[in-house]
């Protein structure tokens, strides 16, 4: 007899039925379908656990936080046993994006190139490279759906965010603008407030805590029909000043940013991007013909790292991410392990740096030898038991000043486009709908969950509820 899996969707009350034969058919589709059925749980449990973690999180946001690793971890470990390979599988996923985590903050301590970014020219609008929508109708999605969704503090910058991509966007495709053109964009952090609720008091968080710039650059290049066709690369840097020193560092630039000198608001940053002709604007003796050229300006006087050198620290860290990643998978609930290693991985970074600018100062080029694959444990032991230096970040500060003088763990930061520490407004447009219903959607015990095209989440992973979404 065919066996039944009924689900009730939360807005539309169906059933799902979901038939299997006994026996398992020869191809092993449905064991298959059993298995994306074990992951999905997992992702799921572990999706609302991170959730529920930053929901709690009522302290100051700094710029990494040990804790929301290890929730995802120790909710990980729960299915090692019971479902071993669906295990397997998520754990890969789940390492791959603690390793991107740990990778942007390091770019962020060390205030470098953190992505690039082509767009395709067409009718008038920006479009992906691989293909799909123009993408500022992602953006003003991710903007209606934040409206309903998201934070009123945040509402201002995201408004701000799809004007600002407006007016890139026009100008650059314009058949008049040269290749070559710039155009600057941006991105100070958000803002925390204090709002009268229900009659009490209570603190509103921006869920935007990274502070970048981007780069956009008009540029061409001959297709596979040998004909001219024009395209836009963007750069995202990120921002180790303050809103004052970038409206400081803008209004040499663009006069408009003089009477931001005092603003905390980031949208008014956002609404205003500046216009760069490599061919004559210079600040000083100072010309700015490349992106590189605009990031070294901004950060005159300030700490910043050549992508070059920034490959070269992320090279010699990765023996020591690979023993965090360890750490975390094996022994989840050792707190104390867990900030030991990531401690040195930090300051493995520094000990690097220092190396270089060792080198630098000297007129010399200094190479390393090659790293092992994972980091010996008297390596974590001698740079995990030191101090992390200081660093403000554009998400809060990281060393070992942000707690005091005790090292405790930081705040995640991410240089993908995530639901909890988003970059931009685009990330939230998505989140579409496909013929199950929405991907994103609220359970009615108040638990988000977004699930992947073509795929249900069963149950709700707080409440049990059955759905079909």
């Amino acid at each position: 007899m065919p066996a039944i899996l009924e689900c009730t969707e939360c807005t539309q009350q169906q059933q799902f039925r979901f038939e299997t034969l006994q026996p398992y058919k020869p191809d092993g589709s449905v064991d298959k379908i059993r298995k994306k059925i074990d992951k999905q749980k997992i992702v799921s449990q572990i999706i609302s656990v991170r959730e529920s973690f930053l929901h709690d999180k009522k302290k100051e946001i700094t710029a990494y936080d040990l804790r929301h690793d290890q929730a995802a971890y120790l909710e990980l470990a729960k299915f090692r046993f019971p479902l071993p390979e669906a295990y397997e599988e998520v754990k890969k996923t789940i390492n791959d994006y603690t390793k991107a985590q740990l990778e942007t903050h390091l770019g962020e301590r060390m205030h470098v190139l953190l992505r690039t970014t082509r767009y395709r020219i067409k009718d008038g609008h920006f479009y992906p490279e691989d293909g799909g929508e123009p993408f500022i109708a992602t953006i003003r999605r991710g903007r209606d759906f934040c409206r309903i969704h998201s934070n009123p503090i945040d509402h201002a910058r995201e408004d701000a965010e799809v004007s600002n991509f407006e007016e890139i966007e026009a100008d650059l495709c314009h058949p008049d603008a040269k290749a070559g053109a710039i155009r600057l964009s941006l991105s100070p952090y958000g803002e925390r407030r204090t709002v009268v609720i229900n009659g009490r008091l209570e603190e509103m968080h921006t869920r935007y805590t990274h502070n970048f710039y981007d780069v956009f650059v008009l540029k061409e290049r001959i297709n596979e029909d040998g004909q001219t066709e024009r395209y836009v690369e963007t750069y995202r840097y990120s921002s180790g000043l303050s809103k004052q020193q970038t409206a400081y560092k803008a209004s040499a630039l663009d006069s408009r940013f003089f009477r931001l000198h005092d603003v905390e608001d980031s949208a008014s940053y956002l609404r205003m991007p500046i216009t760069i002709d490599p061919d004559t604007t210079r600040v000083g003796e100072t010309q700015l013909r490349t992106p590189d050229d605009i990031h070294r300006y901004f950060h005159t006087g300030h700490d910043y790292m050549s992508k070059e050198d920034f490959q070269i620290i992320l090279r010699e860290c990765q023996p020591f991410i690979h023993r965090y990643l360890e750490v975390l998978s094996n022994d989840p609930a050792n707190t104390e392990l867990q900030t030991r290693t990531f401690k040195a991985v930090l300051n493995k970074a520094e000990e690097v740096k220092e190396y270089l600018d060792y080198g630098k100062a000297r007129g010399v080029k200094l190479v390393y030898a090659h790293s092992p694959h994972i980091a010996s444990w008297d390596d974590i032991d001698r740079l995990g038991n030191k101090d992390v230096p200081f660093r403000p970040t554009g998400c809060g500060p990281s060393g070992s000043k942000s707690t005091n003088g005790s090292f405790s763990p930081f705040m995640s930061a991410s240089v993908g486009e995530n639901l909890t520490a988003p970059f931009s407004v685009g990330v939230f447009g998505k989140v579409a709908e496909d013929d199950m219903g929405p991907l994103t959607f609220q359970c009615t015990c108040g638990a988000w969950h977004t699930r992947e095209p073509g795929k249900l989440i069963p149950v709700c992973t707080r409440c049990g509820a059955r759905m079909c979404t």
